[in-house]
């Protein structure tokens, strides 16, 4: 039998017409997605973008409202230049019942510190938002009072007593009251009125000018510079726990036999009313403040050296007091030795005199006084007497007594390179115009 093959018969496949169109609603979807997305992004972008210019702008105005604010904080605050460190933004605060972003300030002096004598300061205005820094400067300064007091030899504020020959060279002896010479002067005087009894070598001015005090802040200024030592720290005189004494000492920056050291030798003491601090045969390389309570009394006697530290711009004394407190200032003709017993080096390594320093102790010094001396109340007694030998300034708001063998040399510098405090902008700082600047945000 013969068997014959036939190919099997598969039905035809057509194409499905729906195919096409799927993939072409699906492409279009997709295309329509896309597009949204992509409009999406763009108004995201463009949102994200105006809100960063509109953070920008608001943080640019918060910059300059911290800069009004910088202004108001330093004209409230006369110590400002102690209060504030240079280049060292102060805390933020809020701006606004809701916080949007904060304002801070800083202020810089391109000498890279507020404590001396200014040079250029610029205040800083930092303004926030979110994550938007913005930062403008603008240059202050304000118009520094007179202090014409520091053109005087000796200038009290109130009466002032001459007992016997005194000399005055380069300013006067001036009074804001009643001078009364009784002794001979040597030098010229002022006051309102001048009573000499003695007499006068030089011009005698009646009634003496106006003259403007130093601010009584310089004490908190330096009061912040201070370290303090504790009275009972000084030994006792006679076994008296009321009298102490700096007996043959060196007190300075890099000496302080009574205590921790400052490193810019400024010291702080506070003596209790009653109580007396003498220095005697000593050398004072420092500032000391001083402050008297009640009717305690600070004074030097026998052959003392005082200087500002390693020639900072600094007073050598500030001395306060509310009550009627004594300050002395009073020297003898005898020279003063380091070989003396018990022996003591005034001038070692890093405590220069008249630019000598060495490790011996067979140096002799002539007894000298030089710098600013300022007492500020209206109660405290000052008596420069006995052979007291000063170039510098004295300046006090009390009382003063002129007495024996003084001489009192007037030292110009010190008025026209004052020390810290006694040059700082006296009226409201302000904006010096044409100085505004926009600065990069502060490193974190």
């Amino acid at each position: 039998m013969n068997l014959r093959c036939h190919p099997v018969q598969r039905p035809r496949r057509h194409p499905r017409r729906g195919t096409a169109l799927y993939i072409s609603v699906v492409s279009t979807a997709m295309i329509v997605s896309l597009l949204g997305l992509a409009g999406m992004c763009i108004m995201r972008i463009e949102r994200r973008h105006a809100t960063s210019v509109n953070d920008r702008l608001i943080a640019r105005s918060h910059a300059k409202s911290a800069v009004e604010l910088g202004l108001r904080y330093i004209n409230a605050d006369s110590s400002w230049h102690t209060t504030y460190s240079n280049s060292v933004e102060t805390t933020p605060l809020a701006v606004g019942p809701d916080g949007t972003g904060t304002v801070s300030f800083m202020i810089e002096d391109t000498d890279g510190s507020l404590t001396d004598s200014d040079t250029e300061l610029r205040l800083k205005g930092i303004g926030r938002l979110n994550n938007t820094v913005q930062v403008t400067s603008v240059e202050i300064t304000g118009s520094p009072e007179v202090i014409d007091t520091l053109q005087c030899s000796v200038y009290a504020a109130g009466n002032t007593t001459q007992s016997s020959n005194s000399t005055t060279n380069s300013g006067p002896f001036a009074c804001g009251s009643t001078i009364t010479v009784n002794g001979a002067v040597i030098g010229d005087v002022e006051g309102s009125p001048v009573v000499v009894v003695g007499s006068v070598s030089g011009t005698v001015t009646d009634p003496g000018p106006a003259r403007t005090l130093p601010s009584p802040d310089v004490w908190d200024t330096y009061l912040a510079l201070a370290t303090p030592i504790p009275y009972t720290n000084f030994p006792v005189i006679d076994t008296s726990p009321n009298q102490r004494v700096i007996a043959r000492e060196l007190l300075s920056g890099n000496v302080n036999p009574f205590g921790s050291l400052n490193p810019e030798g400024i010291y702080y003491v506070q003596i209790p009313s009653g109580g007396s601090l003498t220095a005697n045969k000593s050398r004072l390389n420092c500032t000391l403040l001083i402050e008297l309570l009640g009717t305690a009394s600070f004074d030097t006697i026998q052959s003392c050296l005082w200087d500002p530290f390693n020639g900072n711009n600094y007073p050598c004394a500030i001395v306060k007091g509310t009550g009627a407190g004594d300050f002395q200032l009073k020297s003898s003709n005898a020279t003063l030795k380091e070989s003396q017993t018990p022996k003591q080096n005034f001038n070692p390594p890093g405590n220069p005199y008249d630019g000598v320093s060495n490790t011996e102790n067979n140096d002799s010094y002539t007894p000298l006084m030089r710098g600013l001396f300022h007492v500020i109340g209206s109660n405290v007694h000052t008596i420069l007497a006995s052979n007291l030998e000063l170039h510098g300034v004295v300046v006090t708001e009390g009382t003063c007594t002129l007495g024996a063998n003084l001489t009192v040399t007037l030292n110009p510098n010190i008025y026209s390179d004052p020390p810290l405090g006694y040059d700082e902008l006296r009226g409201d700082v302000a904006v010096v115009p044409g100085t505004w600047n926009w600065d990069a945000a502060p490193t974190p």
